[in-house]
């Protein structure tokens, strides 16, 4: 009898320490569980902000094209402008110039009448 009860001591002894055991266990998994909810939690955040940056990037992307497409325009509507200016700049020039001519025609001119009234005015 002695040996049956020393025999069911330690069956409960060994029952006691897998019931720690498997608590243990328990726990541990729970732990791993949760930190397991957390990571996923994680993962779902980053996918939606990820997702977001990824809208973000391809309106920043299509913003500027357009930008590029307008400074495009923008320098071939410099590039004309510096054209016309140079052309209207060469027209000033040529004019002022036929000016010169004029005016020096007038007072060559004017001179010559002038020494014809006065060659007049001597007779």
């Amino acid at each position: 009898m002695e040996r049956v009860k020393e025999r069911l001591n330690a069956l409960k002894s060994d029952l006691d320490a897998a019931n720690e055991r498997a608590d243990i266990a328990t726990k541990e998994a729970k732990k791993f569980q949760d930190e397991s909810s957390e990571k996923d939690q994680e993962i779902s955040n980053l996918q939606r902000k990820n997702s977001t940056l990824e809208g973000q990037l391809d309106e920043t992307e299509a913003n500027l094209k357009e930008v590029q497409a307008k400074l495009n325009e923008t320098d071939i509507k410099l590039e004309n402008s510096e054209r016309k200016v140079a052309q209207l700049t060469q027209e000033r020039d040529d004019w002022e110039k036929k000016c010169e001519e004029i005016k020096a025609e007038y007072n060559k001119i004017k001179a010559e009448y002038e020494a014809a009234i006065s060659s007049i005015d001597d007779l």
